[in-house]
């Protein structure tokens, strides 16, 4: 998955463009990688500012599994399959 459109902040045209294309791996990798690229920490922030960055993560993990949760319900299998596969690649237990 290209990222560069993330970083960038088009991460909405990029879910878009995976949605009309039902491309459930780059859904699925937008979810998790890319959300994180979007909200990740920010390079510039100082020691007293982790509290922020903190938040900026679990603004992240909540919006990754919203879109998940949203996805299935959406695609149901054929997403989950995906998601369960992604999960299995990268070690995850959820």
């Amino acid at each position: 998955m290209n990222l560069v459109i993330v970083r960038n902040e088009s991460a909405i045209h990029a879910f878009k463009l995976a949605e009309d294309f039902a491309d459930f791996r780059a859904l699925v990798e937008l979810c998790y990688e890319g959300t994180m690229a979007w909200y990740g920490p920010s390079s510039t922030m100082s020691a007293p500012d982790r509290k922020c960055e903190e938040e900026r993560l679990a603004r992240a993990q909540k919006f990754a599994t919203d879109k998940v949760e949203f996805y299935i319900d959406q695609y149901k299998e054929q997403f989950a399959f995906e998601v369960y596969g992604w999960w299995i690649e990268h070690g995850k237990s959820y």
